[in-house]
C-alpha cells in the first residue's frame, strides 16, 4: 500500500524511480522487489513500468519483469509498444496474435 502511495504522488518517472530506490529499495529480498514491482504498477503503463523499473538501483531486471507482467495482465498485450512484441516474437517461438 505505501509503494502505490508513494508511486500516485510523483510527478515523473525519474521521481518515481528515485523514491522507489530510496524509500522501497530494490535490492533482491522478495521484500524489496514486490514492493518496487507494485508501486512501478501504479501507473498502470507497461512499458512504463518497465522503463522505470529499469533504471532503478538493485535488481532492475527482475523487478521490470515482474512489474511489466502485472501490468500487461492488467491492460493486455496492446498496451505494450508493437515494436516490442515484434521483437521477442522474432527471437523466441512466441506468437502473440494467437
Amino acid at each position: 500500500m505505501q509503494a502505490r502511495s508513494i508511486a500516485s504522488g510523483c510527478v515523473s518517472p525519474q521521481v518515481l524511480a528515485q523514491k522507489t530506490s530510496a524509500l522501497v529499495r530494490a535490492g533482491k529480498p522478495c521484500t524489496e522487489t514486490m514492493p518496487a514491482a507494485i508501486a512501478q504498477f501504479a501507473k498502470g503503463d507497461p512499458a512504463l513500468a518497465i522503463e522505470i523499473a529499469g533504471n532503478l538501483r538493485g535488481d532492475t531486471d527482475t523487478i521490470a519483469a515482474i512489474a511489466g507482467a502485472i501490468c500487461g495482465a492488467y491492460a493486455s498485450i496492446g498496451a505494450l509498444p508493437p515494436q516490442w512484441v515484434s521483437l521477442v516474437e522474432q527471437v523466441n517461438p512466441i506468437d502473440f496474435s494467437t
